[in-house]
């Protein structure tokens, strides 16, 4: 993990799909990475079989960002450096499919601004 640091991106996809462990080593890799840089929460599932339209997946970030709030970085830090992404692998899916995992995407965005008291 430390050697993405040195690699000179500054926005890192965080499959959440595939790393749903918050082990200690991604917790201080993403803490010391949202320190500068940004995240995008590869936060909606692209699993072909997958049903998950109009699916709100935003319990799933805030769990991550009450995980790695502490000294030295605040939620409005995390909020500030994070975008919201699907998970890696939509590519491989057909047009229905893809609009599904969209259309999640936008119901988890407006379940995290409900959650942080953003109007649209």
């Amino acid at each position: 993990w430390n050697s993405l640091e040195d690699l000179g991106f500054d926005i890192f996809h965080f499959d959440m799909t595939i790393r749903s462990q918050r082990s200690n080593a991604h917790q201080l890799f993403l803490r010391t990475w949202l320190k500068n840089n940004r995240v995008a929460w590869g936060v909606i599932p692209t699993e072909t079989n997958a049903d998950f339209r109009n699916r709100d997946f935003s319990d799933s970030i805030l769990e991550w960002i009450d995980c790695l709030t502490g000294p030295g970085l605040s939620k409005e830090e995390i909020f500030n450096n994070s975008l919201l992404a699907p998970a890696c692998g939509t590519g491989f899916l057909n047009s229905v499919k893809n609009e599904a995992v969209f259309e999640s995407l936008k119901v988890t965005a407006l379940g995290l601004k409900s959650h942080c008291g953003i109007r649209s």
